[in-house]
């Protein structure tokens, strides 16, 4: 029993180390670029202490290649090597996805990309916010695509789905005193309906 929870203790160790490394390495990289509103000073200290801790991965890396796989994939398995650079004035721009379902009477019905669980409405986020920076447009399209087809599973006597992309603009500090809130821009725009008629097929639209 003892053993058992030196172990878990251990895992538990190793884990917040690993987060603890990533944060502290993005934040340095933010800084060190200039991205922040810290001192000159702090600034050229960051930027020397990643300069640092890169040239020390990329060394340890080449002598311990199995050691380095293993360790990145737990990190995109558990999530850590997610963004940790939340940090103003460098708060980036964030998507919304909405979906306008089209019906036979020529009414329509508007759909946002959201769940009713809020842990799946943290991956969605995450998953929409991929999706606006991606730079291949087969990607952006195809993966917009799968979400429309889940959309139209729970309405499918819609007669054609349209996928809006917006991008949302924060304001800044002076904007904001003026009065001027979140903006919503239009980024891309996909046009599918489903292949055969509706009601009739499970297949995805195009």
């Amino acid at each position: 029993m003892v053993n058992r929870r030196k172990l878990w203790f251990a895992a538990l160790a190793v884990h917040f180390l690993l987060a603890l490394c990533v944060c502290c390495w993005e934040t340095a990289w933010l800084a060190g670029h200039s991205s922040t509103i810290l001192p000159h000073f702090v600034t050229q200290l960051c930027l020397s202490a990643d300069a640092t801790a890169t040239a020390t991965v990329t060394k340890a890396a080449v002598h311990a290649g199995s050691v380095r796989q293993a360790v990145k994939a737990y990190l995109h398995l558990a999530g850590i090597q997610s963004g940790y650079s939340f940090f103003a004035p460098n708060v980036p721009a964030g998507y919304k996805l909405l979906f306008a379902l089209s019906y036979p009477d020529g009414h329509e019905d508007l759909l946002s990309a959201e769940a009713d669980r809020v842990e799946t409405n943290v991956r969605l986020a995450r998953l929409t916010d991929y999706i606006g920076r991606t730079q291949s447009d087969i990607v952006r399209e195809n993966m917009i695509k799968l979400l429309a087809f889940a959309a139209w599973q729970r309405h499918r006597d819609a007669s054609g789905i349209r996928a809006s992309l917006f991008t949302l603009r924060q304001p800044t500090v002076q904007e904001y005193l003026s009065g001027l809130r979140t903006t919503y821009n239009k980024t891309y725009e996909y046009e599918f309906r489903p292949r055969p008629p509706l009601g009739q097929s499970a297949n995805p639209p195009n």
